[in-house]
């Protein structure tokens, strides 16, 4: 049941549009599509010409464990493609032939995300093509709006647990941090770190109410973290790679442009070279450091960060993840940020980056 309210979203939501035919990683391929059962015995009645019907025939295929909320699936093509999606001109052929308003509400919102757990927010993942361009490309940092919305989905119940006193002071302050001026990304993250252990550390005295201290006071806290560890961001990307055919292109030709090699393990035949061509490749970028800030700050608003992983502390970890793969990637190889994002968007990604980077030795944890 779609409803409408007024929502925080960030300042390129209103403006975004989907590149449609001209996108060349469509988000249709290579992962799940879920349907409800209204959707589901929607599209199976629902009148259309005869070659649309072979193929929602072909596409619609229930669930194992079907619930009413998940009840079915886009069944594949043998190359991991959505049967619906046409190849001359890359368009949808039941949206062509049947309008927007039949598709299930997964391929009518995303890239966009609407959360009504703690907050009202909607926010498009940098998982979609379009969207991780525009985060590349801006020469300025990103901000937050307010528009009224209306989303095909029905809300989620509001929460009145201990994460709903903290949700939005931390992750404003989180955001506050990863957008001040004057320090490095890591400097930065180390900072969201020791914000993060405050914040779980109020979740398990179930404190009654929690002010976090201003940004500067958690970089100065911080310290000063190591240099980018090229050898843990290798081993990193070559892992998700690995279990990702989205990401496994660009990790195969990152690696290449290193002299990595692209195997998960921390094994670099030079270190020095490595790092040398990393900063070369940053350098040749121009804006790449707001690039990578605006990425991070577009993720942490759209997950509900810190409060995505099993604790804040691990959420921490999986975001030092995910900036060390990003930089690793997105510095060596053209339009390939769209593809971390994709891990992120379809694997368990919160659960196992924090396992991986408990791993490393603890001068790799970047706290």
């Amino acid at each position: 049941m779609p409803y409408t309210r007024i929502f925080k979203v960030p300042d390129y939501y209103a403006s975004f549009k989907c590149k449609c035919g001209a996108c060349k990683n469509t988000c249709c391929h290579g992962w799940a599509i879920t349907l409800s059962m209204p959707e589901y015995f929607r599209l199976c009645g629902i009148e259309c010409s005869p070659k649309l019907r072979r193929a929602l025939d072909a596409a619609l295929l229930v669930l194992d464990k079907p619930t009413p909320e998940r009840y079915a699936t886009f069944n594949t093509d043998w190359r991991g493609g959505c049967r619906l999606h046409r190849e001359p001109d890359g368009l949808c052929a039941l949206q062509l032939e049947c309008g927007e308003e039949v598709l299930p509400a997964i391929c009518r919102m995303y890239p966009r995300a609407a959360h009504t757990r703690y907050a009202d927010e909607c926010c498009c993942s940098a998982g979609c093509v379009a969207v991780a361009e525009e985060l590349m490309e801006r020469k300025s940092r990103l901000c937050f709006t307010e528009l009224e919305l209306t989303v095909p989905l029905e809300p989620e119940q509001k929460q009145k647990d201990s994460v709903s006193m903290l949700y939005i002071p931390v992750r404003e302050r989180c955001i506050e941090i990863l957008q001040i001026e004057g320090y490095t990304l890591e400097q930065k993250l180390a900072a969201v770190a020791e914000l993060a252990e405050e914040a779980e550390n109020a979740l398990a005295s179930q404190a009654q109410e929690f002010d976090p201290k201003p940004a500067e006071l958690y970089i100065e806290k911080a310290g000063r973290p190591m240099e980018f560890d090229v050898a843990a961001a290798k081993f990193l990307a070559s892992w998700f790679a690995e279990r990702s055919y989205s990401l496994l292109p660009y990790a195969e030709e990152a690696a290449e442009y290193y002299g990595a090699g692209c195997d998960a393990s921390l094994s670099l035949p030079s270190p020095e070279l490595a790092l040398e061509r990393l900063k070369d490749a940053e350098a040749r970028r121009g804006n790449f450091e707001l690039a990578l800030e605006n990425l991070l700050v577009n993720e942490v608003f759209l997950s509900g960060f810190p409060f995505n992983s099993d604790s804040p502390t691990d959420a921490t970890l999986a975001l030092q993840a995910l900036y060390l793969i990003l930089r690793y990637i997105a510095a060596a190889t053209d339009g390939s940020a769209y593809a971390v994002f994709r891990v992120v968007d379809n694997t368990s990604f919160y659960e196992s980056a924090p396992k991986l980077m408990k791993l490393l030795v603890p001068t790799r944890a970047h706290k």
